[in-house]
């Protein structure tokens, strides 16, 4: 099952993408339906923002994007060293 080169780091990126993009939808609802009580919103207590639509569309899409890529760049890593450590060793 020979895949074409970059059809599997094209269809990681696709998915990607569509994930922040989906969040950032989400984000965007929630600015416009919901938290008129809130006056601001701190984010770690270092980003301080209104909930607006866009600016809750930002913040989805920030963290999602974060949170995906750390996970991203740890699974490429473990399956690299997964298959660095298969090779038949020529040491006898």
């Amino acid at each position: 099952m020979s895949e074409a080169p970059g059809t599997s780091e094209e269809s990681e990126r696709v998915v990607f993408v569509g994930a922040v993009l989906l969040a950032g939808g989400f984000g965007y609802f929630i600015g416009a339906i919901g938290p008129q009580a809130l006056e601001s919103v701190a984010v770690f207590g270092v980003t301080v923002f209104r909930p607006t639509p866009v600016g809750m569309a930002l913040y989805g899409m920030t963290v999602t994007g974060l949170v995906l890529g750390v996970f991203y760049v740890g699974a490429r890593l473990a399956s690299r060293r997964e298959n660095t450590s298969k090779r038949p060793s020529n040491d006898r």
